[in-house]
């Protein structure tokens, strides 16, 4: 006989995402060095490196609305998910969510951004991100082999997801999205795309002055995703 879950519950989970959850917005808006002309001269600028990450406190703001929207709470002028999680993380507003029919549906959708969150936190090498849900906008991950099953289906709202649809749409975000990174990280976000990208590769471009490095963080060189994009298109090497 399974149990309903009481404002404990809901309470542990939502203040458990509430700590993940700078770590994860770390990881998005990470601070890289990029050059703007060809002198030394450097800025540092908050650069959206990870999509990923993006995608996630994007889905993470949306479930703190839904979660605010049932506690009946004003989310009037808070506009950050941190801001909503720390309205959310107290006793008699999770008293007010426990009391709801829906109690269940709450706690699996906050095991779910909390599972989603660990994985970008503490990463497993045994699965890759592809893209979003089209129904709910949650990330889709899927195990890290070379064969891509033909659908995915959603861990939060149960609906099928074309596969190659969605990693579509991803690598058209990608191309848009002005992001910068080391070769390396780079190569890992584009093979989680469906793209063969290898580090190796995108530095061999650089010595062959095929690639220019915008900058570099920590002594190490960066590039832009969409020069790479660029490349991998033309190139057809990996």
């Amino acid at each position: 006989m399974t149990t309903t879950p009481n404002a404990h519950d809901i309470h542990t989970r939502i203040h458990h995402l509430r700590i993940l959850t700078p770590a994860l917005h770390e990881i998005a808006t990470k601070r890289v060095n990029l050059a703007h002309s060809a002198a030394s001269n450097t800025a540092s600028a908050p650069t959206p490196i990870n999509l990923t990450a993006l995608d996630l406190l994007n889905q993470l703001e949306a479930l703190a609305r839904l979660l605010c929207a049932s506690a009946k709470i004003d989310t009037t002028g808070h506009h950050d998910v941190r801001q909503l999680l720390a309205m959310l993380d107290d006793d008699t507003i999770c008293r007010t969510l426990a009391e709801r029919r829906d109690t269940k549906h709450i706690i699996r959708l906050l095991d779910t951004a909390i599972r989603h969150a660990t994985i970008l936190t503490d990463p497993d090498p045994t699965k890759r991100y592809v893209g979003v849900c089209a129904t709910c906008g949650y990330g889709l991950w899927i195990a890290d082999t070379d064969t891509l099953p033909e659908t995915i289906i959603c861990s939060t709202c149960y609906q099928p997801n074309h596969t190659r649809t969605v990693i579509q749409a991803h690598q058209l975000m990608l191309r848009t999205a002005g992001t910068v990174d080391t070769a390396a990280n780079l190569a890992t976000l584009l093979k989680g795309c469906g793209y063969p990208a290898r580090r190796k590769t995108i530095s061999e471009w650089k010595r062959r002055g095929k690639l220019t490095a915008v900058g570099e963080q920590d002594g190490k060189p960066l590039y832009a995703l969409a020069d790479v994009l660029a490349l991998l298109g033309a190139d057809g090497t990996n």
